[in-house]
């Protein structure tokens, strides 16, 4: 019997099997307002829980706070923040999220929305849409509002004659694209945060709207 086994393909006197990453699909987020000039100095934020605007089976507030906590983790990884705080409590009101980010002395509040989501497990593709809107708490005025989809496609293994192939679908898929879509989001505000020019890649600067409001904190 001869076996051996590599990351990616596996070997034995039977079979060899090749592994495969899930197969993702998303395109570029999509900045709908942004803001014209930096900050003076490094904000702080306040996160509020994300708002599940969509109808699912599971129950909305224990996806309501792992959401929230995947976006707070996924934030911190990619230090968008000098500073990042988050709210116990769900806030569906604007004025009241701002209000209780001045509070907590932040700059910043972060108002994120699951607009559409599908949990298909590893028999369906697993969709899920967002909307990150943040707020300049001393202008009240919304500075960033960014939208990103993508989808995780379910793929069966397939035998063939002198291998087969498997893939590597993630145990909990809707997680693993949250932040697959956060990382695409947190780049820009990253590089906006930290005085970077320019914000955005060429590629995307067609996606962008300028805010034309001015704000200063």
């Amino acid at each position: 019997m001869v076996s051996c086994a590599t990351k990616d393909v596996e070997i034995d006197y039977t079979s060899v099997t090749v592994n495969l990453p899930s197969q993702i699909i998303k395109d570029q987020p999509n900045f709908l307002i942004y803001p014209l000039n930096y900050p003076k100095h490094p904000p702080s934020a306040f996160l509020v829980p994300f708002n599940v605007m969509v109808k699912i089976e599971k129950n909305r507030i224990f996806l309501q706070r792992e959401f929230t906590k995947i976006l707070y983790n996924n934030f911190l990884k990619n230090q968008v923040f000098k500073r990042l705080l988050i709210s116990k409590d769900y806030i569906n009101n604007i004025n009241e999220a701002i209000k209780r980010a001045r509070e907590k002395k932040c700059d910043l509040v972060i108002i994120p929305t699951i607009t559409y989501c599908f949990f298909g497990g590893r028999s369906a593709p697993t969709n899920m849409a967002i909307k990150i809107d943040i707020y300049d708490t001393n202008s009240k005025n919304l500075i960033w509002s960014i939208t990103h989809m993508g989808e995780i496609k379910a793929l069966e293994d397939k035998d063939y004659v002198f291998w087969k192939t498997r893939y590597n679908y993630p145990p909990f898929p809707e997680a693993a694209l949250l932040n697959i879509l956060l990382d695409d989001i947190s780049e820009p505000i990253k590089r906006w945060t930290n005085h970077k020019v320019p914000i955005f890649p060429k590629k995307e600067k067609k996606q962008l709207r300028r805010n034309k409001s001015d704000w200063n904190f």
